[in-house]
């Protein structure tokens, strides 16, 4: 390295480089906790929902699992206006598996 400039590009380099590997460490570890898989049905103490797509998100440096789905009524079956929920973590209950 002979100018800053070279310097700023390899760093800049390496934080990108460790920026896509915390990145898929997070995406591992959150889908490594991971309860319920596409198609289940959970419930928490207000609502139910049937899978439909698992993401990850980072809350307070914690990755944690977020399940997506179709709100379901009281007797598990679609709601009318075909409304979407999602729930974070894993504190719901398994209602049915896939």
């Amino acid at each position: 390295m002979k100018t800053i400039e070279d310097y700023n590009e390899k760093l800049k380099a390496l934080r990108k480089e460790l920026e896509d590997k915390r990145q898929q460490l997070s995406k591992e570890y959150a889908f490594g906790t991971a309860k319920f898989k596409v198609g289940d049905i959970i419930k928490d103490s207000t609502s139910a929902i049937k899978i439909t797509k698992l993401q990850y998100t980072i809350s307070f440096d914690v990755p944690q699992i977020v399940y997506y789905g179709v709100e379901l009524k009281k007797d598990f079956t679609p709601r009318k206006d075909g409304s979407t929920r999602s729930f974070y973590g894993n504190d719901m209950e398994l209602v049915k598996s896939a």
